[in-house]
Parts: structure tokens; sequence; C-alpha cells
């Protein structure tokens, strides 16, 4: 009876100070900080235009996010602009990362597991560095997580509500930075291949369980595709004067984005990278020796257990799990 709330006090007071370390980090001298760049986007979004304007229209050379551009012009309608003003939702929603994902990595995991991700987000440049910028990217950040975790969710329970969750988050993710798009569906495009993958080869040993059928994945993914297709009508209309749709994909284009992929310039070490990400789940020894020993999908693999055909089950090889 004691040692259960001793524990837990233990674990409140480490979040405690990661959190306060975190807190520190990201609005130590934010009153002093100026404008610069970017951030000069959004503002340049709102000057002489209405609320129906922001709403109904999209400029593809500032590409500046329409939340936060009816936020702005609140702003200059009412109580007037400032640094720390338009700042305020990025900080905010740096701050909400920082307390809620630990949090419900602990539902899902375990203490030691939320409280070392709680301490690396509270370091981490990248993430304070955006919670201080006035532009999309710390909401942005916010909503892609929160809906991986209830995607995932989603995939080990079936539960609608976890669902539900991610179809709105997801859709809020994408209407405040349209980019946020390649993140959401990707998680439905793989969902819908381990289906599918489940489905013809049901003898595999290296089968993957999900709670949810095929037939609901792609529903789900139909859902999404209407309600972001609706919330992001006018960048569709304007999509053609986008930078980058005058672009063509080359096999340059590709080599850069495997490199951003793998986190190396090294050719060499991108394409092993590359080469063993694929056979992580089935080869155990890659777990000693391979960068997917390290990413984002390691924990579940310790965590949950894949289940496998019943002519496999003696069979103890460690394999990627969902659940």
């Amino acid at each position: 009876m004691v040692r259960p709330i001793i524990k837990n006090c233990r674990f409140l007071l480490v979040f405690g100070a990661i959190l306060a370390l975190g807190t520190f980090l990201r609005l130590y001298m934010l009153s002093e900080q100026i404008l610069l760049d970017d951030e000069w986007h959004g503002i340049a979004s709102v000057v002489d235009k209405t609320f129906l304007d922001i709403l109904t229209t999209f400029n593809p050379t500032l590409n500046s996010s329409t939340p936060l551009n009816l936020y702005r012009l609140f702003l200059l309608r009412s109580f007037g602009w400032s640094e720390l003003a338009l700042r305020l939702p990025d900080v905010l929603a740096g701050l909400l990362g920082l307390i809620l994902f630990p949090l419900l990595l602990k539902k899902i995991f375990n203490e030691r597991m939320a409280l070392a991700f709680a301490l690396l987000l509270a370091i981490s440049p990248f993430m304070i560095f955006y919670c201080r910028f006035a532009r999309s990217y710390s909401i942005m950040m916010l909503l892609c997580f929160w809906a991986l975790l209830l995607f995932h969710q989603w995939l080990v329970t079936g539960k609608n509500r976890h669902i539900i969750g991610f179809v709105i988050t997801g859709s809020l993710a994408i209407y405040t930075h349209p980019l946020s798009i390649i993140t959401i569906f990707a998680l439905l495009v793989v969902a819908i291949g381990i289906a599918l993958f489940n489905h013809f080869i049901k003898s595999s040993s290296a089968h993957l369980s999900i709670v949810p059928s095929l037939k609901k994945l792609i529903i789900a993914s139909f859902i999404m595709a209407v309600l972001v297709s609706l919330l992001l009508l006018p960048v569709l209309l304007q999509s053609s004067k986008l930078p980058w749709a005058a672009g063509r994909l080359t096999l340059s284009s590709f080599i850069i984005a495997a490199t951003l992929v793998s986190g190396t310039a090294n050719t060499q070490l991108t394409i092993i990278f590359l080469a063993l990400c694929p056979h992580s789940g089935t080869w155990p020894w890659l777990d000693r020796c391979s960068p997917c020993s390290i990413s984002a999908v390691y924990p579940l693999r310790r965590r949950y257990p894949l289940s496998r055909s019943p002519m496999k089950k003696a069979c103890p090889e460690p394999t990627l799990p969902l659940q």
C-alpha cells in the first residue's frame, strides 16, 4: 500500500523538476526576443484583410497558417500586437506538449520511459526554438504527436473514441500546417498496408496484429480526406501557385529526402539505414547494431510483443509489435 504511493510521489517529483527545466528554457528572456525572419510572414498575411478574406484565401508566397492568421487579426482588432502576444499560441502549445505527452506515454508504456521522453523533450533545441517562434511549428508538433498516440491506441484497442480523436487532431494539424498531411496520412497508409498484408499473407511469421479491420481503416481514411479537403479548399485552389508546385521529382530529390530520413548526409550510411529498416522487426541482432534500434518504434517492440501465426507461437524470437 505504501510502496505504490512512494513510487507515484517519486515520479511526480522527477516529472515536476523536468517540467520546471523545460518551462524555464522556453520562457527565459522571451519578452526581450524581437520578431525575426519568417515570423513577419504572418503579420504581412493579415494586413488590410478581413476574417472572411483569411478564411477563403491563401497566399502561396507568404504560406502562413490560417488559424494563426485569424488569431493575429483578432489581436490587431482588439488588444494590439506585441511580440509576446503573437508568440503566445506557440508557447502554450509547447508547454502543453511538455505536460501532456509524458503522461500519455506513461499510460501506454511505463514511468521510466515517460520520464526519459519528458527530459529529452524538455531540452530539445528544436522544440525550444519552435516554442519561442511565431510560426505554426509548435502547434503542428503538438497536434501531430497527439494524433500519433491516438492512432496507436486505436490500432491496439479498436475503441471509437481514439479514432475520433485522431481524426480531429489530425485534421486540425493539417489545417494548421498543410505539410502535416504527410505525417497524418502516412499513419493511415501504413496501417492499411499492414491490414492488406495480414489479409493476403495470413501464414507469415511476421504477422502484425491490429484490431481495426481493413474496412474501418478505409472509412477513416475517406472521412479524413473529405474533412481535410474542405478545410484546405483555399489552399487546393491556389496549389498551382505554391513555390514548390513547379518542381519535378528527380533522383537527386529522392537522395535528399533519404538523407533527411536517415539523419546523415553520408550516402553509404543512408543506404545501409534504409536497407536495414524493413528487417529490423524480424532480425533480432539488429536490436544491437543497427540505427533502427534507437528509432521511435523500438519501445513498441519491447512493450508490445507481436502476435504470430499459430505455427510460430513457440518461437521466442522478438518481432516488431503493435500490440
